[in-house]
Formats: C-alpha cells, sequence, structure tokens
C-alpha cells in the first residue's frame, strides 16, 4: 500500500468528524550518490508496475501513524494520520521500531520536524480507517481518535504505541523513521491484512496435528 496521501484532523473537530485532506504535497529534496555507489542497477529489465506487483506478494498488516503539529500560539496542535504498511519491529533492548513514509506525502515534512509519533495497529473491521488516511474517498469519514501517554492514537485499534523518533535514514523516494517506544497497549481482536492490492483477514487457525 502507498503511503503517499495523509489526512489532518484538528484537535478541535475531533468531535464534530471535520476532515481536510492534503495529498502529495512537499516533495523531499533530490537525492546524491554515496561514495562507490554502483548506478549499473539503473538498467533494470522490470518496470516500477512489476516491482509492485512483486513486492505485493508480500502479506503486511495496516497501520495508521499519528504525528502532531503546532499552529500557532494559543491553538491547539492539529493532527495528523497517515496509512503505512511498511512497519517492523526493529529492536528489543531498546524497544525500536520503524515505518517507511514516501517523500511526495505531507506527513513526511511533519514527522521529520516531530519528536513524538504514534502506531496503530488496525483490526479486521477497520479498513474504512485504512481507506481514509490514505486519502480514499470514504462515507462518513471518522475523527477516532484517543490518548496513549498524552498522544493520539486510534480508538479501537489491536495495539497502540507511542514513540520518540531516534532517526531518519534516506531510502530512495522513501524515509525510514525509527522510532523507540515509550508506551504501548495491546487489546484482543484480529488485524487487518493487506494482500496483492485488497484487505484480507486471518482465515480460523489450523488444527493442532
Amino acid at each position: 500500500m502507498d503511503a503517499t496521501n495523509d489526512t489532518t484532523i484538528s484537535q478541535a473537530a475531533r468531535g464534530s468528524g471535520d476532515l481536510a485532506r492534503a495529498a502529495h504535497l512537499n516533495h523531499g529534496p533530490a537525492g546524491t550518490d554515496l561514495p562507490g555507489t554502483d548506478r549499473d542497477f539503473e538498467h533494470r529489465d522490470f518496470d516500477h508496475r512489476a516491482f509492485r506487483e512483486a513486492l505485493g506478494s508480500f502479506a503486511t498488516g495496516v497501520t495508521v501513524v499519528t504525528m502532531t503539529a503546532p499552529r500557532g500560539a494559543g491553538a491547539p496542535a492539529e493532527v495528523f494520520g497517515i496509512t503505512v504498511s511498511a512497519f517492523m519491529s526493529v529492536s528489543l533492548e531498546p524497544p525500536l521500531v520503524a515505518v517507511s513514509i514516501d517523500h511526495r506525502a505531507r506527513a513526511h515534512a511533519t514527522l521529520l520536524a516531530a519528536e513524538r509519533f504514534g502506531v496503530s495497529i488496525l483490526g479486521e473491521g477497520q479498513a474504512h480507517l485504512s481507506d481514509q488516511f490514505a486519502g480514499r474517498p470514504v462515507a462518513n469519514p471518522e475523527a477516532p481518535f484517543e490518548e496513549l501517554s498524552g498522544f493520539p492514537v486510534l480508538r479501537g485499534a489491536v495495539a497502540q504505541l507511542v514513540l520518540w523518533r531516534e532517526d531518519a535514514l534516506r531510502a530512495g523516494d522513501h524515509t525510514i523513521f525509527v522510532g523507540r517506544v515509550e508506551a504501548l497497549r495491546r487489546f484482543g481482536g484480529e488485524p487487518l491484512l493487506y494482500f496483492r492490492s485488497a484487505y484480507h483477514r486471518l482465515p480460523p487457525p489450523a488444527e493442532p496435528r
């Protein structure tokens, strides 16, 4: 799933569900070659579509990454959310996770300037929230936020994490943001899965052999 769109919900509008979308903004600066980099790989025998389809064979969970940005003196902070399937654990000690975000997303610049961010792992009944925070049209968009450790995360997720941003590593047209887990909360329920450009649910568990 491409995380190139993001949705902005102000704290003042949480109760009303007012929604303002901002997509494909703030292209990142042009990259520079590292010393000794071999550019011959540009002469490849596959295109972007084939690459995306191959990676689509890897089933993932779906998360919404949340972050805040100041709006000015006396104004409540603005809350941003972006759907991200490129999420992974990095380290147990210290507890680190990483998310990868496209430079074209408005959330990219917001997260670069932020000290903290949240990750909400969506449940199987939250495909509409995945679509909403990916910038896709949905009926009756929500402002489904609650707080964990004083930071906005998504209500109803199967797990929620709040993180301090440890590092930001440029990787092609994305940035990998590494966060140290500050707080977490886990709930019951099954996760939402994404596979070959469609949402899926976990099958019933196999009988023990």
